[in-house]
C-alpha cells in the first residue's frame, strides 16, 4: 500500500481543502460497510473520517454491537449514501475525500458490469491466499 495524499477528515483539518460534492454514491474505501468506529464514550460514529463525531449511529452503552450495526439509523444513512439520493450539502460524505461522486468512473463501471461478473470479481478479491 502506498502513501496517499493528506485528507481533511471531511473538513476538520482547516488548512486542507475538502471537496464539495453535490451527490455521493458511496465510499471509495467502503470502510463504512465493514468497520465500526467507537469513541471513548461508547458512541458509534459513521466512519473514521468523522473525527468530530457529527453522525452518531448508536451507543454501545445503550445497545449491543448487533443492534447498532443493524439499527434503523445506520441502515437509513447507508441507504441514503449508496442510493445516489441528493443529501444536504452539509452532510459529512459530501465533504469527504473518500466519497464517490455520482459521476465517478467507478460508479459508471459498476453500473455497466453485470452483477454476476461483479460478484465473481469481489469474491476473488476477498480470498485469503495461503503461501506454503
Amino acid at each position: 500500500m502506498g502513501v496517499t495524499e493528506p485528507i481533511s477528515r471531511a473538513g476538520l483539518v482547516r488548512y486542507l481543502k475538502s471537496p464539495s460534492r453535490k451527490r455521493v454514491v458511496g465510499c471509495q474505501t467502503e470502510r463504512v460497510l465493514h468497520q465500526m468506529v467507537i469513541s471513548f464514550s461508547g458512541e458509534v460514529v459513521l466512519c473514521c473520517n468523522d473525527m468530530s463525531r457529527e453522525i452518531i449511529v448508536g451507543n454501545l452503552n445503550d445497545s449491543t454491537i448487533y443492534e447498532v450495526w443493524n439499527g434503523k439509523i445506520f441502515q437509513n444513512i447507508l441507504e441514503a449514501i449508496y442510493s445516489g439520493k441528493k443529501l444536504p450539502s452539509t452532510f459529512l460524505c459530501n465533504r469527504c475525500e473518500e466519497s464517490l461522486e455520482y459521476w465517478s468512473w467507478r460508479r459508471i463501471v459498476k453500473s455497466i458490469i453485470p452483477n454476476i461478473l461483479l460478484k465473481q470479481i469481489q469474491e476473488r478479491r476477498n480470498r485469503i491466499w495461503i503461501l506454503r
